[in-house]
């Protein structure tokens, strides 16, 4: 009523002050006013009988459209079954999808259905590309789906391709890479692979910062050679792509180089000197330990290094050396490996490593010495802080029971990379493991290989052909590789 009364005394005044026309114009405005707010309030009762009568699902659609955007975790499939190495990395089964939710290493931190979490080796995943064009989470699943370029300069990342995989367990899918090894004969042609053009592009693509790296390299007394541009790549690769932070790592180890005689063993090992003729005590250690330097190359085309334990006695060693001829020996032995590598690599095309094999057959606790492990290992465990991007493979084959207890010992003292790089294999997986690290024209018979003795291409390398053949037959007589020498 009060809306009519009102209504009426407007429409009295108006028509007094307006005319005909002007309250016509009115008229139809007040019309269309009225119809817009109709409109609004039958769209607002019908809006209010659809919530009653379905459970609200107008409101949650319109809920679920106003929600900010919950991007998806992006999912990897595991490409083959992996044992876990230690309570940080995660077992994998092949065709296991898991959620990636750290892939900016080399190792990637992933989510099983379980809800296990630890890292897996980034070789071993394919990306799930569903999810990953859905909703690309981590920046590097990001750069890979839109297909661009690493930032920082880190051409590195996407000229290597799988040179990365030479510090990591080899990819199920790939096959083996390009042997160099010279003891191969004729009939191993499973020991033969086209070379590729990867480490050609990955130095085309960093011939900048190789530049400024050669000259932080001669800037703290190093020299220059043939293989130079390999050696200052192993930095970059190291420090993933991060020139300053190599060039300060290239600085300090150059200078530690320089300081220890490495930079002369370089020289030497690429103008071809044997390992005996890098250091004094080599031969010395090599007489009282069962250790075969450079015994052929692995898979990947790089120096292979075998190390066996039994009959290994560390009061001889240290009665036969000092403990800086140990380490000068193992600084020897590096750099051999290296020149090695580094002149495969550029006849191959692809960034090579050297491997070690670790055999602990008739490992006892008599070899657990504190004084050996505090005054002669502690100097050469961490070492491979010096040569970035060189050691790849560690195999440690025929671990016995007591292989937990000994490695207890010494695991403070190697890197978190050596340890994430060693595989232990009990005697019955050993073989079929050593196989898939080297040809077996590459390996001891004592190790399932082919060899029954020492191969005169590895006793040239070593030196081993210089010494009378009656003493070599005497030295390891307590190991199974005896008479081997």
């Amino acid at each position: 009523m009060f809306l009519g009364h009102t209504g009426t005394m407007i429409s009295s005044d108006l028509n007094a002050s307006l005319s005909p026309v002007s309250a016509l114009h009115l008229a139809v405005v007040m019309l269309v006013v009225w119809r817009a707010f109709a409109h609004r309030a039958t769209a607002y009762l019908k809006s209010s009988s659809a919530t009653d009568t379905d459970g609200g699902t107008d409101a949650v659609a319109s809920e679920q459209r106003n929600r900010p955007h919950q991007r998806m975790i992006p999912k990897a499939e595991a490409a083959g079954d992996l044992q876990a190495r230690d309570r940080h990395h995660l077992s994998l089964r092949k065709n296991e999808v898991l959620e990636i939710l750290d892939d900016s290493k080399l190792w990637w931190l992933v989510r099983n259905a379980q809800g296990d979490v630890g890292k897996v080796p980034y070789n071993y995943m394919r990306l799930v590309e569903d999810d990953v064009a859905k909703a690309p989470r981590t920046p590097a699943v990001a750069r890979r789906a839109a297909k661009e370029p690493p930032p920082r300069g880190s051409s590195w990342q996407r000229s290597f391709g799988s040179c990365f995989q030479k510090c990591l367990p080899a990819s199920p899918a790939s096959p083996p890479a390009s042997d160099q090894g010279q003891l191969c004969d004729a009939s191993a042609k499973s020991c033969a692979t086209p070379p590729t053009s990867e480490l050609a592009a990955a130095l085309h693509a960093n011939r900048e910062a190789l530049v400024r790296l050669r000259d932080v390299l001669e800037g703290a007394g190093g020299e220059v050679d043939a293989h130079t541009d390999i050696y200052l790549l192993r930095f970059l690769l190291a420090e993933k792509g991060d020139e300053a932070a190599a060039a300060r790592w290239l600085h300090d180890t150059t200078r530690w180089r320089l300081s220890i005689g490495a930079v002369e063993m370089r020289r030497q090992a690429l103008a071809g000197a044997a390992l005996f003729d890098l250091h004094p005590d080599v031969r010395a250690i090599l007489s009282v330990c069962q250790s075969f330097p450079a015994h052929g190359r692995a898979r990947d085309g790089g120096p292979l290094n075998i190390i066996l334990h039994d009959g290994f006695s560390p009061t001889r060693v240290m009665e036969t050396v000092s403990s800086a001829g140990f380490l000068g020996s193992m600084v020897a032995l590096m750099e051999h490996n290296m020149a090695a590598a580094d002149a495969t690599s550029a006849a191959s095309g692809s960034l090579t490593r050297m491997s070690f094999v670790f055999c602990y057959e008739g490992l006892s606790l008599s070899m657990i010495n504190m004084r050996f492990l505090t005054t002669y290992f502690v100097k050469v465990a961490g070492l491979d802080s010096r040569y970035p991007s060189l050691i790849g493979a560690v195999s440690c084959v025929n671990a016995p029971s007591i292989f937990s207890f000994a490695f207890g010992a010494v695991r403070g003292m190697l890197s978190e990379d050596i340890r994430g790089r060693m595989r232990v294999e009990k005697p019955a997986t050993s073989r079929a493991a050593l196989l898939a690290l080297a040809p077996a024209c590459h390996l001891p018979a004592a190790l399932g290989g082919d060899c029954e003795s020492m191969p005169a291409a590895v006793a040239k390398r070593t030196g081993w052909d210089r010494v009378d053949p009656a003493e070599r037959r005497g030295l390891h007589a307590d190991s199974k590789i005896r008479c081997y020498l």
